[in-house]
């Protein structure tokens, strides 16, 4: 999204305090877990409030009134997927799934790392599922093309290579809590060779040391403005 910010986290390792929004989608996603944790009996729509309710960080928000209706949404998130899903139906196969794969040639490797939220089996393959807190939802193009869905399947075909003869069933999902829709797509090796290329062409790029700001709506969330080129005026004492 913005090569600089990226500098200014990856490179310079600058700290900076998580947002509401960040803290909010932290809270939401260990919920979901929660929900999701293999047991004899799933956790019911009370236990999992009451988990949402006991990880819940009121200090992030800048007023009562702001903070209460946060926590108001997570309550109607957590409500609204029980409504369209019983836990019990699925069958979980790994959760928070942690994950290292390496791209490029022997010669000039780099390794690839994140975690994926959920992996499913399902009746006739697997379903890769990754949970967004966001409030806007992209269309199925986006998802259909996502290059963070190419790599969390690219990291299940290397821990699971036979399946790489049934990826025309291995599902990636974005599962958009905040509208209760699931947005699902699949890929083709030739996706998965050129998101494989777009990331080599990315690594390139920081290796140029080439760090540009890329002003964007994001910006309204990025912590690095008072450092900023772009936004540095913004702090300038008057």
């Amino acid at each position: 999204n913005c090569s600089l910010k990226y500098k200014f986290q990856n490179i310079d390792d600058i700290k900076t305090p998580k947002s509401k929004e960040a803290v909010f989608g932290t809270i939401i996603h260990d919920t979901m877990k929660f929900i999701h944790t293999p047991s004899i009996l799933s956790p019911t729509v009370d236990q999992a409030m009451e988990h949402f309710s006991n990880a819940w960080n009121p200090t992030v928000f800048d007023s009562e009134d702001q903070e209460r209706a946060a926590f108001s949404q997570g309550v109607k998130i957590i409500q609204d997927y029980y409504q369209k899903n019983n836990p019990a139906n699925f069958n979980i196969v790994d959760l928070e799934s942690r994950f290292q794969i390496e791209i490029g040639t022997k010669k000039d490797p780099h390794i690839v790392s994140g975690i994926i939220d959920r992996i499913d089996k399902t009746e006739n393959g697997y379903e890769i599922i990754d949970y967004k807190t966001t409030k806007k939802m992209p269309s199925q193009d986006k998802v259909d093309n996502d290059l963070q869905l190419s790599v969390y399947l690219q990291a299940f075909l290397a821990r699971y290579p036979k399946e790489i003869a049934n990826i025309d069933k291995l599902t990636v999902s974005l599962y958009f809590l905040k509208h209760g829709v699931k947005l699902s797509a699949t890929r083709t090796l030739e996706q998965l060779k050129k998101s494989e290329q777009l990331f080599l062409d990315v690594i390139a790029q920081i290796e140029s040391g080439k760090f540009e700001p890329n002003i964007t709506p994001l910006c309204d969330w990025c912590g690095y403005q008072n450092i900023c080129p772009m936004w540095r005026h913004k702090f300038k004492e008057l």
